[in-house]
């Protein structure tokens, strides 16, 4: 999976018009790595510069791109063709650099009209670069101040995107904007944390806080009851990304892929139809069986599929986390 050609360009442009070499580049992302470990939870300007915005854009961006893709793919597949064209309005709240928008444009069928709010004058500046190809309206504000006037306005879109960024919320700060958020989805809500405990965590809470206000989960859960995972477990998946010279020089990396571990959850008012079943780990691959953990509408399953099953074996042999598979079938 890999970034728009029209966005690698323009993102080239930028650093090539900035003049900012690779060392001072490498540098922000070190600094916004330290930024983010120490200030997470606090709703702190951490990306602010020009040179911080341009190397989160090259080291974060890809990824984000990634993660949208993949968890939209799969909301998506929950909802009919005709519903899904009628997904015509996106905001994307705490857009950064407009990697959510390019990652929906892409997936979206017909021509969506988006809505990017971003609070940073640098990020909104150079997201409006990176995404000048697509039909976007950039807002320089505050993701919760604009979801609250958007609320008390009777203002609504059909798709809302918030990614990596209620993680930085403070837990009381968080639940008021998911309310709002829901206020102001018409049909389709994808929230995106980080794959960690934490970032799993915070979308289970807002799992049960959505439920109760009305909305329903089209992915990746199967079922509408509590996570059947542990506190020692946590879902989340992982899409595979491409990595440019300059993001293998500000990641330290030798290989020309990056692995993006996310979490997800997507909800909405549509009539959909959730996976029977979502495989929530690398399948473990032996001779003549393939061992699955899966998330189902009864909990957690650990389920062998042998060759004896052909048509289970064959969609096993396919399957990766995150992918839906079938329910088995009583005999």
């Amino acid at each position: 999976m890999e970034l728009p050609i029209s966005c690698r360009t323009a993102l080239d442009e930028l650093i090539g018009e900035a003049a900012f070499s690779t060392a001072q580049l490498r540098a922000a992302v070190e600094k916004m790595t330290v930024s983010y470990k120490e200030a997470s939870g606090h709703g702190a300007r951490l990306v602010t510069g020009r040179c911080e915005v341009l190397a989160y854009a090259a080291s974060r961006m890809p990824a984000t791109y990634g993660a949208v893709c993949t968890s939209l793919d799969a909301a998506l597949a929950a909802l009919s063709q005709d519903d899904a064209e009628t997904l015509t309005t996106v905001l994307d709240l705490g857009a950064g650099t407009g990697a959510a928008v390019l990652a929906a444009d892409a997936f979206l069928p017909g021509t969506p009209r988006f809505t990017a709010v971003e609070r940073e004058p640098e990020m909104l500046a150079v997201g409006r670069r990176l995404t000048a190809d697509a039909p976007v309206d950039w807002i320089l504000s505050d993701a919760a101040v604009f979801a609250k006037k958007a609320a008390e306005a009777g203002q609504t879109y059909d798709v809302v995107i918030a990614s990596y960024m209620t993680n930085e919320l403070s837990d009381d700060t968080r639940r008021s904007l998911l309310s709002l958020l829901w206020q102001i989805t018409g049909k389709l809500l994808l929230l995106i944390e980080p794959g960690t405990k934490v970032g799993s965590a915070i979308l289970r809470d807002a799992k049960k806080q959505l439920l109760s206000a009305g909305a329903a989960v089209c992915a990746p859960c199967p079922q509408i009851g509590d996570c059947p995972l542990n506190e020692d477990d946590w879902c989340h998946f992982t899409c595979r990304v491409a990595r440019s010279k300059l993001h293998k020089a500000l990641k330290g990396g030798d290989v020309p892929y990056e692995d993006e571990k996310f979490s997800y959850l997507a909800l909405t008012s549509l009539p959909h139809q959730p996976a029977s079943a979502r495989v929530l780990r690398h399948p473990q691959k032996d001779a003549g069986k393939i061992t699955l953990t899966l998330c189902t509408p009864a909990g957690r399953e650990i389920r062998v599929v042998t060759k004896r099953d052909k048509p289970a074996f064959a969609a096993a042999r396919k399957a990766d986390a995150g992918d839906s598979f079938p329910q088995k079938q009583d005999t």
